[in-house]
């Protein structure tokens, strides 16, 4: 994906992703900048994470705080220009230097912030600040990221930024320089840059692995609220269910219910969700049936999930308790083709899985079969505690396919 984007002096910049040509956890995006007059000039951000901090980077909530690792801008024209190093999101040290003989450099970094919140699995950037300072002195030789001379020093003062001041040796517009950066910020991360280019939007946040989203899950009293209604209908003889229409606070939608005896309930959206709960009453399977799992495809494949990372759908019975999440969801589409996209292969499928999965098998029995049925599904399944919903364990089966063992999230 390739983003657009017009710094203060009206120039238009593009920012890429660019590929890896090693082996390194490195997070590179280039900036090519259009100065006019059929000239351009390109900058590549670099961010070098340590091991450390790149293994334990599944630890969103607290990615605004831990970075470890290098920040280095390349110019096109003079090759490294500037890097700090980095530690629990805090500049250890910092250096400049550029290949260019003429010694134009005089930039560093002399500041990297971060500022977010982690809500309902989701770590939301708020401001991300990374501030270049350029001191071009009469011998500095120009602009090492060769931007073309464009600065207001008085437009620099209002952004923390310092360039020529003498008013014609050339210099940097750091402002410029640190809307860019924060582009390359949003971008890399999964972000959009706000319209008033102060901060990042979310279009992809970062976002918890399904354990630590069932972790939150244990404590959110509006979830358990909903959980606890639907234990009180198991013994109606109707299914019962609630959209997930939002998080952070969780919401939901009105009640629904199924026709009397009828094993199913029907429902509809016209927007996005977040989720489904539903109980499955006296009679009716202990897990997730087939249906529950086209349900899902289908909502995915009508555009009506708002993000599959975070999409959870919770069942209740008499004794059970279940959540199914997408992990995978290349997996999870080749696993619904297959036994979703049409009328026949859903046939076949449920004729299987009753064979395997029915009212005339144990609870245990039936767990173990579903835990087979999806496994290489790209789901995962999570089993709660069906007194209080305070607990969410995921599972999935032995090796042998003859036992349940904890699934834990990596």
């Amino acid at each position: 994906m390739v983003t657009h984007t017009v710094d203060k002096a009206g120039r238009d910049a593009y920012t890429l992703a660019m590929e890896s040509v090693d082996e390194s956890e490195a997070i590179d995006n280039m900036v090519i900048v259009d100065k006019g007059a059929e000239s351009t000039t390109a900058i590549v951000v670099r961010h070098l994470p340590t091991d450390n901090w790149y293994a334990g980077r599944p630890m969103a909530e607290d990615f605004g705080n831990n970075f470890s690792g290098k920040l280095q801008l390349f110019s096109a024209e003079n090759g490294l220009v500037v890097e700090v190093d980095m530690e629990n999101g805090g500049i250890l040290g910092k250096d400049s230097e550029s290949n260019n003989s003429t010694g134009r450099g005089g930039c560093s970094i002399s500041s990297v912030s971060y500022a977010g919140l982690s809500q309902a699995g989701v770590f939301y950037i708020t401001n991300i600040n990374i501030i270049i300072d350029c001191d071009f002195g009469s011998g500095s030789g120009g602009d090492p990221f060769d931007l073309g001379n464009g600065s207001d020093p008085d437009e620099e003062e209002d952004n923390n930024g310092s360039g020529s001041s003498d008013g014609g040796n050339g210099g940097v517009d750091t402002s410029f320089l640190e809307f860019e950066l924060l582009s390359q910020f949003c971008q890399e991360n999964g972000f959009i840059l706000s319209p008033q280019g102060d901060g990042c939007l979310v279009d992809e946040p970062f976002i918890l692995n399904p354990c630590k989203q069932m972790d939150q899950a244990e404590q959110d009293s509006a979830l358990k609220s909903k959980l606890n209604e639907l234990k009180g209908k198991v013994n109606d003889n109707r299914e019962f269910g609630r959209l997930i229409t939002g998080t952070n606070p969780t919401t939901f939608s009105n009640l629904f219910a199924g026709q009397p005896n009828d094993g199913g309930i029907n429902f509809s959206t016209g927007s996005k969700i977040d989720g489904f709960v539903h109980s499955h009453y006296n009679g009716l399977l202990p897990v997730f049936s087939g249906s529950d799992l086209k349900v899902i495809y289908d909502l995915h494949k009508q555009g009506k999930i708002r993000k599959w990372k975070t999409f959870t759908a919770y069942l209740v019975t008499n004794g059970t308790t279940y959540a199914l999440k997408i992990d995978d969801i290349d997996d999870f589409l080749a696993f619904g083709d297959v036994r979703f996209k049409t009328t026949g292969f859903f046939q076949l499928f449920e004729a299987q899985y009753a064979a395997k999965i029915n009212t005339t098998n144990t609870n245990g029995q039936n767990e173990l079969a579903f835990a087979n049925l999806i496994k290489e599904s790209g789901l995962k399944l999570f089993k709660g505690n069906p007194l209080n919903f305070g607990t969410w364990t995921s599972i999935t089966s032995n090796s042998a396919e003859t036992g349940i063992i904890n699934d834990n999230c990596n």
